[in-house]
């Protein structure tokens, strides 16, 4: 019978700066993350590659999944808390108590999400492209949330908020004051669903629209309750389209390709419509 010859262990850490780069490329995230914990020469590899692109998404409504990274809108990869759990031992000495990760385990703790984003966006070089959140929040954490990410970031592509009913003072208070707001962030889409916005709360935000705020706005969707268009249209000029006129958009941060038919018609100055 043949010996069974054992391999050596391989010094991957030994091998020069180009190559060890191109071995880390062909990592997933997950490993990369763990690559990053061995020394501060990892660290700083990492940080000096250049991976194919994706986009990082924090999800602080559930506390399975909270980190995810995407490539043309497919999820590639995904931070679970029991994933983060097993690594909070490198993480700045422990300093997350495992207690800490879920807040009465639905979705992941201020605290937590804040340490291991920046965390994670520091080690690939890359921002927060997209967060959801739950809309019913209290205003002590919506205002956590808003001073955390207005100092690590200057935008955000998009801001999801799903749940049964908004809070309306928690969504002011993330968005720094009041309804108008929104059109002053760098928000391409926005998308709020069961909301309790009223007919002023929108006709704030199309004149806001109107002035010239936020011109990076591509899409915004808010589900309401039936609205009066007298109030809502109240000092803005438009036209009411008939529903012959059909106008398709694709939507691709969400991924859905919408049909309208009619409408109304508001254009800005600069002839955006």
């Amino acid at each position: 019978m043949d010996a069974v010859q054992v391999s050596k262990p391989f010094r991957i850490l030994k091998l020069p700066y180009v190559a060890l780069k191109n071995v880390i490329m062909n990592l997933d995230q997950l490993e990369v993350l763990d690559f990053s914990f061995i020394s501060k020469k990892c660290r700083s590899i990492i940080k000096s590659t250049k991976f194919v692109n994706f986009t990082v998404k924090l999800n602080m409504q559930t506390a399975r999944c909270p980190f995810a990274f995407v490539r043309e809108r497919k999820t590639i990869c995904e931070f679970s808390t029991e994933n983060l759990k097993t690594r909070n031992r490198y993480m700045n000495g422990g300093r997350i108590a495992l207690s800490q990760y879920s807040n009465e385990g639905e979705g992941i703790c201020i605290e937590c999400a804040q340490i291991w984003a920046d965390y994670i966006c520091d080690i690939f070089r890359i921002d927060i492209d997209t967060l959801d959140l739950e809309p019913n929040q209290s205003v002590e954490k919506m205002i956590l949330i808003a001073e955390w990410l207005n100092k690590r970031q200057s935008s955000l592509r998009c801001c999801y908020f799903y749940g049964t009913e908004t809070n309306s003072d928690s969504l002011d208070r993330f968005f720094d004051t009041n309804f108008e707001h929104i059109l002053a962030s760098n928000c391409v889409t926005l998308w709020i669903e069961a909301s309790s916005f009223d007919e002023g709360d929108l006709n704030r935000f199309i004149k806001g629209w109107l002035n010239g705020n936020n011109p990076t706005m591509e899409f915004f969707h808010v589900i309401v309750k039936r609205l009066d268009p007298d109030l809502l249209f109240d000092g803005i000029r438009y036209e009411k389209k008939d529903n012959s006129l059909i106008r398709n958009y694709d939507c691709k941060a969400v991924g859905v390709q919408y049909e309208f038919k009619g409408g109304f018609e508001i254009r800005r100055n600069d002839c955006l419509a």
